[in-house]
């Protein structure tokens, strides 16, 4: 294996336990790491992207870019990329916004999606079959402009926080 200029330390099994390019490393190509990967330090991805195994990170000179999907009708949770987004809701009458099941949509634990009433319309958030949604003091949102969050806590649970009302 070539290093350019790299420098790398082996355990006895001949495991790559650490590896440092300076600037004039001249490494070019693709770079595959297998297993686990501690990184200390600074990782630097000037204009590059990171693939992670559930999706793509694009650095686009912001820390964060949450992608907002509008919705002009009552809505049911239908795919693993409304993972860590808001649905923004414009309807101007009253409307659902459906929470499926885990053999419908498995959304990961942990897994947030922010709830948008932007249009009059009071939107209710309700659970699907087999599905059990915790809330207090209610499962409306409160007015045009208010926001909640659901959080997945565990399967077929999660907890929807807000600006809600009974």
């Amino acid at each position: 294996m070539a290093l350019n200029k790299g420098k790398f330390n082996t355990d006895e099994d001949l495991q790559v336990k650490s590896l440092s390019v300076n600037s004039r490393a001249g490494f070019q190509g693709e770079t595959t790491l297998a297993g686990a990967v501690n990184l200390k330090g600074t990782l630097d991805l000037s204009g590059g992207t990171v693939k992670f195994a559930d999706g793509v990170q694009s650095k686009i000179a912001v820390a964060s870019l949450t992608e907002i999907n509008t919705k002009y009708f009552p809505y049911t949770l239908s795919s693993l990329s409304e993972r860590d987004t808001i649905v923004d809701i414009r309807m101007q009458v009253a409307n659902t916004f459906t929470i499926p099941a885990d053999s419908i949509v498995n959304f990961p634990i942990g897994t947030t999606i922010d709830i948008l009433q932007s249009g009059t319309g009071q939107t209710t958030i309700v659970a699907g079959s087999g599905v059990v949604l915790n809330f207090t003091p209610g499962q409306k949102l409160r007015f045009q402009w208010s926001m909640a969050t659901i959080l997945k806590r565990d399967a077929n649970t999660w907890l929807l926080f807000g600006d809600l009302t009974a």
